[in-house]
């Protein structure tokens, strides 16, 4: 009896013994988020600025007072605090003393070098080394009164970034997220409040960028001007280069791993540096909205220019904001979710 035909039904062997191509490894989309500090993730401004809610006032300046006895404490304040201020030049004789100054400036900045570099490794080495059991009771007094007043901002913070570095969490858990920090304020009092406000364990110094600049008046009488907001920039390139770096140096395997950035703050200069390195940029603090806080009359930068209750849309017409990367004037952190930071950096489009 003849053998019968082959058979074009599919194979009935298991599906781990079919010869089956193997599936290429998932790519791994790292998010980068360049956070802000002051007024994004700390609002201490706005808290000592409301104008309704006596409440609010105090927990601001018992949050700045702690900050500050921390860093002049154990992150010397005097001298990685931004203290000293600049004078007026223009004579010749000043112009003559400027050679003699800068050796003065060079061994001045080989020693403030040295200075933040042992504050970073007192920094590193956790709250219980930067504080005391008494300045440690006060730190969470302080971060207490603030959740109370500010409708748990620190607390949403710690909560936001536990989801995003924590291996068993389950949102969007198909993304890698690198938390930076990168503002213009001095180092001591950055320091202070990061480990004072809880957020610390989020922020390893290497993560940290001040790109804070002692401010000089020039001979015409200029301020600092737009050149915060250069330096932000300047900050967010040196950035994205070394992300890139590290993510060229990978296996080969590991080579189509996708990184995508986000600038995230609540300033104008820290949208317009977001847009000069290409980077998508989301709003998050009260201040843009000016009603947060028990302030129902905005703050003193003119958030709210007419009467009665602010709007969104007051307030953007007032400040000539223009929509983030959500659509949305402002997001109160406490009201930020994961989901919307990969949204807003663009990696559920592709890229």
């Amino acid at each position: 009896m003849p053998p019968p035909p082959p058979s074009s039904s599919p194979s009935l062997l298991p599906p781990l013994l079919q010869q089956t191509t193997a599936p290429p490894p998932p790519r791994k989309t790292t998010l980068c988020l360049a956070w802000d500090l002051d007024e994004t993730l700390v609002p201490l401004a706005s808290l000592e600025r409301s104008q309704t809610d006596p409440r609010a006032r105090e927990a601001g300046a018992e949050l700045r007072r702690c900050v500050l006895d921390l860093a002049a404490r154990r992150f010397q304040l005097s001298r990685l605090g931004g203290g000293g201020g600049g004078g007026e030049s223009g004579s010749e004789e000043e112009e003559e003393e400027e050679e003699e100054e800068e050796e003065e400036e060079k061994e001045e900045r080989a020693v403030v070098a040295r200075l933040a570099a042992e504050a970073a490794s007192l920094y590193d080495s956790g709250p219980r080394s930067c504080l005391s059991a008494e300045a440690a009771v006060e730190a969470a007094g302080a971060r207490s009164a603030v959740d109370a007043a500010s409708g748990g901002w620190l607390r949403a913070a710690s909560r936001l970034f536990s989801e995003t570095t924590s291996s068993k969490s389950s949102s969007c858990s198909s993304f890698a997220f690198r938390h930076f920090l990168v503002t213009a304020a001095p180092l001591a009092p950055t320091l202070a409040k990061l480990v004072v406000c809880g957020l610390s364990e989020f922020f390893p110094s290497g993560s940290v960028r001040c790109c804070w600049k002692e401010k000089k008046k020039s001979r015409n009488g200029d301020g600092d001007g737009g050149d915060r907001c250069c330096r932000k920039a300047a900050a967010f390139e040196a950035l994205k280069r070394q992300v890139e770096e590290e993510e060229a140096s990978e296996e080969e395997e590991k080579k189509e791993n996708r990184v995508f950035f986000l600038a995230v703050g609540d300033s104008c200069g820290d949208e317009l540096a977001a847009e000069a390195v290409g980077w998508p940029f989301l709003r998050v603090g009260p201040r843009a909205l000016g009603k947060e806080f028990g302030n129902e009359n905005g703050n003193e930068n003119g958030n709210d220019d007419g009467e009665g209750e602010p709007t969104e849309e007051r307030t953007a017409a007032a400040k000539k904001l223009r929509p983030d990367a959500l659509g949305r004037i402002s997001t109160p952190l406490p009201r930020l979710t994961v989901l919307d930071l990969v949204r807003a950096s663009g990696a559920l489009l592709g890229g």
